[in-house]
């Protein structure tokens, strides 16, 4: 089997006794799959099969359905987690007591052909995240034999419309996104016009075409091309704030990023949550856009460039086009992840704001680990961005909107 993946994801490593933000203290839902609920009801003596299986409770969720929920305790962790920060069950049993999320987490495995497994990891784990923002731009793909995936816990895209593209997609994608010819801003619409030429691949041969002709050809003439698209911040705020309010509420009004609204809140003057975003003065707020907010992203990034650069491509990697590719189309995929991160950068720059002289070189990893968590676990915002592209039929409008090139 052989295993895609950016160089730096090999050199992770969960270590409980040293991690600043464990996994089993985030009050987050615990799945245990069936075979290893399975593997702990037959444990012998009773005793210590009723041990573990008492935590664990069939629940049902309205995003997944029936699961099995390891239930956390009084302090919202799990039961099982030791006093020096390991796993009980796996330093009493072995790992192979574990279940597929715990052995696998933050690890991300998606299975593209019964030859080829693609991975990434996920930005929610602050180990990860800082392993990730930090990477180099040197950093590269590499390809390797696996010697043994069968408990990786994948993701199964074989019977994806055009699932076995992704690989060529997102080594073309990171190309485009590490190109220092070109602003952030201006890779992510070169990304997103890509995405809308490779809509048209039929095999993976046009789609090799089209990279090419992307990567000797298009990249080239970026500027040039994406000259005619304006920008509009009071329609960009329209668009941003409608989502981040809904970001904020549902599921995500119980996630920890919710202390961020604070911050956008004090930038523009609003109450964001309470506010009718409709009655909102969009071109008051595009004039503090325009006379604050421009100016202090352009300082957060000449500070923190390396970071939100690997921010976006591991975001892309880990959450849009991997997943997404299950939907048949790319432009929808691109834009999905567009809004997603346009929403990241934006509460990113307003904690810069509110910082002021407090920010510190942590302080970006924090934040893109809260609201990759958020972003991740809270479907309201998807099942909303999924509905609003469902009939798209080019991305320049999302182009037009969200990016400033």
């Amino acid at each position: 089997m052989k295993v895609l993946e950016l160089d730096y994801i090999s050199k992770f490593i969960c270590d409980g006794t040293t991690c600043t933000d464990n996994c089993c203290k985030r009050n987050w839902i615990i799945v245990i799959d069936d075979a290893t609920l399975s593997k702990y009801k037959h444990m012998k003596p009773a005793a210590k099969s009723k041990e573990i299986t008492k935590h664990i409770k069939k629940k049902k969720h309205p995003d997944v359905g029936m699961i099995n929920q390891l239930m956390l305790n009084e302090e919202h962790q799990c039961p099982f987690l030791t006093a020096d920060n390991l796993c009980g069950i796996q330093k009493t049993y072995g790992a192979d007591y574990l279940s597929t999320t715990c052995k696998t987490y933050p690890r991300l495995s998606y299975q593209i052909s019964d030859k080829v497994i693609y991975r990434a990891l996920s930005l929610t784990c602050p180990i990860a995240c800082h392993l990730m923002l930090n990477a180099p731009r040197e950093s590269d793909f590499s390809v390797y034999e696996a010697k043994d995936a069968k408990n990786w816990g994948k993701i199964d895209l074989t019977k994806a419309d055009r699932g076995y593209m992704l690989p060529l997609l997102n080594v073309t994608n990171y190309s485009i996104l590490r190109c220092q010819d070109l602003t952030l801003d201006e890779r992510l619409a070169t990304v997103a016009l890509f995405c809308e030429s490779a809509n048209d691949a039929k095999n993976l041969n046009e789609l090799n075409n089209i990279s090419d002709a992307f990567m000797k050809e298009t990249l080239k003439s970026a500027k040039e091309i994406l000259a005619p698209i304006t920008f509009n911040s009071t329609n960009f705020l329209k668009e941003i704030f409608t989502f981040i309010n809904i970001l904020f509420t549902g599921k995500g009004k119980g996630q920890i990023v919710k202390v961020y609204v604070k911050f956008i809140n004090d930038v523009f003057g609003i109450s964001l949550l309470e506010d009718d975003i409709n009655a909102l003065n969009f071109d008051e707020l595009a004039k503090i856009y325009d006379e604050k907010f421009a100016s202090a992203k352009k300082e957060l990034f000449q500070i923190n460039d390396l970071q939100i650069e690997n921010f976006a491509i591991n975001y892309l990697f880990m959450t849009a086009l991997p997943i997404s590719a299950q939907v048949k189309d790319f432009r929808r995929n691109i834009a999905k992840f567009l809004i997603e991160y346009k929403m990241a950068e934006f509460i990113f720059v307003c904690f810069f704001i509110s910082m002021k002289d407090k920010w510190h070189e942590l302080a970006i990893e924090l934040v893109a680990a809260d609201i990759a968590n958020c972003l991740e676990h809270n479907f309201t915002v998807k099942f909303a961005i999924d509905d609003k592209f469902k009939d798209m039929e080019s991305v320049i409008p999302m182009i037009q909107l969200l990016l400033e090139v």
